[in-house]
């Protein structure tokens, strides 16, 4: 395989791999003994794969840091704390292999992000996305167009309860 090493005859290497593993141990494979076994018989054609195997796990950690949750987000104005909206990404995915801050991303964007990652209903009874949801619907009303920024809309919230503060003497 060494001068027509590809990432299909090494993903078919790692699968045969994994099947005779798992005839030896009632079907059972850990990650650690496949690629430890591919490591010992596919050596060449992992070096030689390297850039291209590289990308592909630089690609997966992107797309690992895209999808985490925040706890709490900043905008100019300062933190906005997101207790009551469990769950929003820090980044969200704009096009095939492009991201953007979830806050810098336009209502547009969320919307279709959104509609991409449709809440389904996780086996603890909560349902995903839900709090991004939440903080849309919350945020929405402070939009001027559906490509104003999220951060747009927050600081004009923001803005609005410190106004109204204000006014009552809170």
């Amino acid at each position: 395989m060494s001068n027509s090493s590809t990432l299909s005859s090494l993903r078919n290497a790692l699968e045969k791999i994994m099947m005779e593993i798992g005839a030896k141990v009632d079907g059972e494979v850990s990650n650690a003994d496949a690629i430890a076994g591919l490591k010992a018989r596919n050596a060449d054609d992992i070096k030689a794969l390297a850039p291209q195997l590289i990308n592909i796990a630089l690609i997966k950690l992107a797309n690992e840091v895209g999808g985490r949750k925040r706890r709490a987000t900043m905008t100019t104005s300062g933190p906005d704390l997101f207790g009551a909206y469990p769950g929003v990404p820090k980044m969200i995915s704009i096009a095939r292999g492009k991201k953007r801050n979830t806050l810098k991303s336009s209502f547009r964007e969320a919307d279709l992000w959104l509609i991409a990652h449709e809440a389904k209903v996780i086996p603890d009874g909560t349902v995903k996305n839900e709090g991004f949801r939440k903080f849309l619907d919350d945020h929405r009303p402070y939009m001027k167009n559906i490509d104003d920024t999220l951060e747009d809309a927050v600081a004009a919230k923001l803005a609005e309860e410190s106004g109204n503060r204000k006014e009552t003497g809170s």
